[in-house]
């Protein structure tokens, strides 16, 4: 199991440092829904799985990965309306953009510690990483029609 695991808060985030057993260990978990929720609550967590999606899968494949294991997880540990559509599709784009960005010699936990500096952890990191794409990222997260379908950025666009 995955140990040391710290959690975030949201003024002070801890970014957790990944190695390559413990990121195969967290996808696993998380992909038969036993991992602990609040080891998946952090933002971190979601973005190194992403990581570790698009290294190991076609962008198609990866993205469609996510999207429904997210919610299946979810639903695992009785949360029912944890999951957002575009948020989710905007991050594996925008984790997609980061990884071609860096050194692809690394290690798949590598390469996740890499995004996770560079996109930063907090929640405040990533409003502001939304703001750039999104007129409207102040209301993402209480917009239905954004958590139930894909908006494409209105301000700059994904490549």
């Amino acid at each position: 199991m995955i140990r040391d695991v710290s959690l975030m808060t949201e003024a002070a985030p801890t970014i957790r440092i990944w190695t390559d057993p413990e990121l195969n260990d967290l996808v696993r978990c998380w992909q038969n829904c036993t991992l602990p929720f609040e080891q998946w609550a952090p933002h971190t967590s979601h973005m190194a799985t992403t990581v570790w999606h698009l290294r190991n899968y076609p962008f198609e494949e990866a993205e469609r990965r996510m999207r429904e294991g997210i919610p299946r997880y979810n639903h695992a540990h009785g949360k029912f309306t944890g999951y957002h559509e575009t948020v989710t599709r905007f991050y594996i784009r925008i984790v997609r953009d980061a990884i071609k960005r860096l050194d692809k010699t690394q290690s798949t936990a590598e390469l996740a510690n890499a995004v996770i500096a560079s996109l930063g952890a907090s929640r405040e990191d990533r409003l502001k990483l939304m703001r750039e794409y999104y007129s409207f990222a102040d209301t993402m997260f209480t917009s239905d029609e954004a958590r139930k379908s894909w908006i494409e950025p209105d301000l700059k666009r994904l490549d």
